[in-house]
């Protein structure tokens, strides 16, 4: 079974710090600021992990921790700089499966995010994604202030 079935036990977390003379990171469903200093207030763990947040929005280091303000293109650009990398470190089917894996973590940040997820999903080489994606973020589309977590599990 898939392991984020079930809530994360920020308690145990907790409960390992108070146990251990080591650092001790937490993880589990961080999706936002206010998660990440929620779980470090709760659970007075050294640092979070993150994990699918990391994927679907990758700029939050710089955000977090520096406060910078992301740009109103970031998830554009970084999708297409994503296929760009794809294409170059990865070959023919194997890249179009990697960049569809992706393609998940994507849509999680905008609301109908499954119609774009399911564009992607179809497409049948990156010159379809491409287009797919120009066309998307041509029509301006409203991105969630928290992704949808329902994508990401």
């Amino acid at each position: 079974p898939d392991r984020r079935n079930r809530p994360p036990r920020w308690e145990y977390i907790g409960k390992v710090k108070e146990a251990v003379a080591i650092p001790v990171f937490g993880n589990g469903d961080v999706f936002d600021a206010h998660d990440c200093l929620r779980m470090l207030q709760t659970t007075g763990c050294d640092g979070v992990a993150l994990g699918r947040i990391a994927i679907a929005r990758p700029w939050v280091f710089a955000q977090w921790t520096s406060g910078v303000a992301p740009a109103e293109d970031i998830a554009a650009r970084t999708a297409r700089r994503m296929l760009q990398l794809t294409q170059s470190h990865f070959e023919g089917l194997r890249a179009l499966r990697r960049y569809k894996r992706y393609a998940t973590y994507l849509a999680a940040n905008f609301a109908f995010g499954n119609s774009l997820f399911n564009r992607l999903r179809n497409a049948d080489d990156f010159a379809e994604l491409d287009r797919i994606l120009k066309t998307f973020f041509e029509n301006a589309p409203q991105q969630l202030q928290r992704p949808n977590q329902m994508f990401m599990r």
